[in-house]
C-alpha cells in the first residue's frame, strides 16, 4: 500500500473535513490539538464491505451485492479480513476494520437476560471493512 505524506495539521477535523460527506466515514481522534497524550489520528470512508448487525442478523452490504447471514459478526469480521492483503507498517492501522460493537452484542454470545428495550435505531454491530486510510501521526509531524 503507498505511503503519501501530507503537510502537518494538529487537528484531525482539517483533513476529516474533506472526507465526512463519503460514506460510512470514520474518524477516530485523538484530541491531540487539545491535550498532549494522542499519538495518531485515524480515517478512512467507503468501506468496501459494511456488516451491519441487527437482532442477530447481519446485513452484509458489498458495492455489487447485499446478503444476510445469521453467523456470528465477530466470525463475518474474521472472514473479511482475511481478503485484504497483507500489510508491512509500523503505524496503528492502514486498512481493516473499524466501527463499532454495541452493548448488546453479548446478547447474541451469552445467555443473558432480555429486559432491554430498545430506545435507539442504531444496530447492534456497524464494522467496514476498509482499504485504504488517512492516518495523522503526530509524533512525526
Amino acid at each position: 500500500m503507498p505511503i503519501l505524506e501530507l503537510s502537518y495539521q494538529p487537528d484531525a477535523m482539517h483533513y476529516f473535513q474533506h472526507l465526512a460527506h463519503l460514506a460510512y466515514s470514520i474518524c477516530l481522534d485523538s484530541c491531540r490539538a487539545f491535550q498532549e497524550r494522542g499519538r495518531f489520528d485515524v480515517m478512512s470512508a467507503n468501506p468496501k464491505t459494511v456488516l451491519k448487525t441487527q437482532n442477530k442478523m447481519t446485513q452484509i452490504i458489498r458495492t455489487q451485492t447485499n446478503e444476510h447471514s445469521h453467523d456470528s459478526i465477530f466470525d463475518l469480521v474474521k472472514a473479511e479480513l482475511k481478503k485484504l492483503p497483507p500489510v508491512n507498517t509500523e503505524l496503528p492501522f492502514s486498512i481493516g476494520a473499524l466501527g463499532f460493537y454495541a452493548y448488546d452484542i453479548g446478547r447474541q454470545h451469552e445467555n443473558l437476560a432480555n429486559e432491554l428495550t430498545r430506545n435507539t435505531a442504531l444496530p447492534d454491530a456497524c464494522i467496514g471493512i476498509y482499504d485504504w486510510s488517512r492516518i495523522l501521526h503526530h509524533d512525526l509531524k
